[in-house]
């Protein structure tokens, strides 16, 4: 049996090469985004499933876990892509190290 795995924010970039690398490894891949129409690249393939999700709508993201499950069988991992990011994603971090002042970023 085939390990299956749920990626949320697979539109485009990350997701979607997720996508690609788990299909070719021989996983069912549940991918998900906020608008699947968009989405035709692997939605043919029989182990790949293309499913609305919208981490901000726990309606969205029940119905395409059950929508994999009942594809699959099961879920063995989930891949969560999906978000926003703030104009203040990279932030300076002012940092003191051995008397010496430095500046960094910080992800957070």
């Amino acid at each position: 049996m085939n390990q299956t795995v749920l990626i949320a924010g697979c539109s485009s970039s990350i997701g979607r090469a997720a996508a690609k690398y788990f299909d070719a490894e021989g996983w069912n891949v549940v991918e998900t985004m906020r608008e699947p129409l968009k989405a035709a690249e692997l939605g043919d393939l029989p182990s790949v499933l293309i499913a609305r999700l919208d981490v901000q709508d726990n309606v969205s993201i029940q119905i395409a876990v059950e929508a994999g499950i009942a594809r699959f069988g099961h879920l063995d991992a989930v891949v969560n892509n999906a978000g926003t990011a703030s104009s203040d994603f990279l932030r300076p971090l002012a940092t003191t190290r051995r008397g010496r002042s430095s500046t960094s970023m910080s992800l957070a």
